[in-house]
This record gives structure tokens, sequence and C-alpha cells, in this order.
């Protein structure tokens, strides 16, 4: 499939089950490698400790999120219950002075008859209408369609945004 040119860098945030479907989607979508990137093998337990919401966010803008415009999580079975994916949304849906908050694209890995749980976050901002949920795209130029609405939403959006103060259980 040929590269497409994207304006958006996007973090792609993934439960560690599904590496391998990550880098399967990234092989295919990011032939260049130039606008897809991720956190690597672990976020280290010191961004992920306590239970400050606030500067979990700013932690994560700082050191994975800092030049990405859109997130793009992966959905499989266990993406609802994985740490770095809740903090990696904290970080994204974060506003600040200096930055804006992350367009939020969730995209299903698994085959429409599983049952899929979603991560409480990422439900909040699916239902408010900020993020969208879209099934594994058919092609680059349909996922750079999805990936434009997404970056839309950062500034149309924001009063749909839903970052709770409080972490997940």
């Amino acid at each position: 499939m040929p590269a497409i040119s994207l304006r958006h860098r996007c973090y792609l945030s993934f439960d560690r089950a599904d590496e391998s479907r990550a880098q399967a989607f990234r092989e295919e979508f990011d032939v260049g490698g130039e606008w897809l990137f991720t956190r690597g093998e672990t976020i280290p337990g010191y961004i992920l400790d306590g239970t400050d919401v606030a500067s979990l966010g700013r932690r994560m803008r700082e050191f994975y999120l800092a030049d990405s415009t859109v997130t793009i999580v992966l959905v499989g079975q266990k993406t609802w219950q994985n740490r770095s994916v809740e903090a990696e949304l904290i970080g994204s849906l974060q506003k600040s002075e200096t930055a804006q908050a992350n367009g939020l694209l969730a995209i299903r890995l698994l085959h429409r008859s599983a049952t899929l749980r979603l991560p409480e976050r990422l439900r909040l901002n699916l239902e408010s209408g900020y993020a969208r949920f879209q099934l594994y795209p058919d092609n680059a130029f349909e996922l750079s369609g999805w990936i434009d609405q997404a970056y839309t939403q950062r500034t149309r959006g924001l009063t749909l945004l839903r970052n709770p103060a409080t972490l997940s259980a």
C-alpha cells in the first residue's frame, strides 16, 4: 500500500498484549515511520505513581505526548484495564496554557463479535461525542479521514471533552 501524507502526528496507545497487532498497524499505515509513535516498552513506575491526575497528565505530556496532536487507542480485549493506557488518555486529554488536548480516535482490533470493554475515560469521551470509535480501517485514506476528524475535535469539540480528576479503578 502506498504511503499517505498526513499532517498530524499521532500517538498510538495500546495494551502490551496487543503489541503484535499494534506493530502490524504501524507497518500497514505508517510506511515511512514518520507520523505514528508509541511509548516503547513500558512507562516507568515513577511516572505512573501517585493519584494526582493533573500531575500524571503533565508528566505524560512532557515525556511521551509533547509533539502529538491526535491519540489513537487500539482497543483490544484487555485495553480497558491497562494503567499505561489510562495514563496516556489522561495526558492526551489534558489542556494547559501551552498545549491543547489531543484529538481522540479509538480503533477496534478485535473481530466485531468479540465482547469489548472500554477504558472508562475513553468511554466517557465517546459518549460525549469528543472521541470517535471505528472498526479497523480498510485503507490509509480512510484512516487519514478519521485522524483529520479527531484533530478537528481538538478545537470544535472542547466542550465535549471529559477528563475526570480521578483515576479509573
